[in-house]
């Protein structure tokens, strides 16, 4: 990583500094420093390829994800700001410099682009459009297919599912797919 300190030291101050901070508790230690690892090693290959891009498009879907597992937004800008505190701090001037920079550019983006513009606009059946999506997202198959066979049952046409329904939702999603174009281990969704 550029650096002189052991990883384990880094990831070490920075879950001390958010315990400080009253942003995590103690039974969530084992998930931050995965997480803070996660953040470092995607810092790490961008500064590595010299792109802050990829690690705004990463910082960009790990909100997504963490914001779709019930986890506050302070939890990643709080990790964030606690990593990049730590760094400068920490490391040598070009690596803590660049870092930084990175980080606070993530930071600036996450603020521009916190949601992603919704294509489910007002219309005939949001409500319905709004709750299959929040199901989708939660991988909550049954109920997504439930509210569905529902609403036809009382009386909504295939037609306006298919165009008030499904298409925004579709289209919701793929929204979301070109903010999330990089993943992280499978580990991190092993939260639910």
């Amino acid at each position: 990583m550029g650096v002189n300190v052991p990883r384990e030291s880094l990831v070490s101050a920075v879950y001390d500094d958010l315990k400080g901070k009253g942003l995590v508790s103690p039974e969530d230690r084992e998930l931050c420093i995965q997480d803070i690892n996660y953040h470092l090693d995607y810092l790490e290959e961008a500064i590595r390829n010299s792109s802050p891009e990829l690690f705004e498009d990463y910082v960009l879907w790990a909100d997504v994800l963490l914001r779709n597992l019930g986890l506050p937004e302070e939890c990643l800008r709080g990790s964030l700001k606690s990593m990049e505190e730590v760094i400068v701090e920490v490391l040598d001037d070009e690596f803590a410099s660049t870092a930084s920079s990175y980080i606070s550019g993530s930071l600036k983006k996450l603020e521009m682009e916190h949601k992603p513009p919704s294509y489910i606009r007002d219309q005939p059946l949001r409500d319905l459009a709004e709750k299959y999506l929040e199901l989708v997202l939660n991988t909550e198959a049954k109920k997504a297919r439930d509210i569905i066979i529902s609403s036809l049952k009382s009386g909504v046409t295939v037609e306006d599912i298919y165009l008030h329904v499904f298409e925004p939702v579709q289209h919701e999603l793929a929204g979301y797919g070109k903010q999330t174009r990089y993943r992280l281990p499978m580990n991190t969704m092993q939260r639910q």
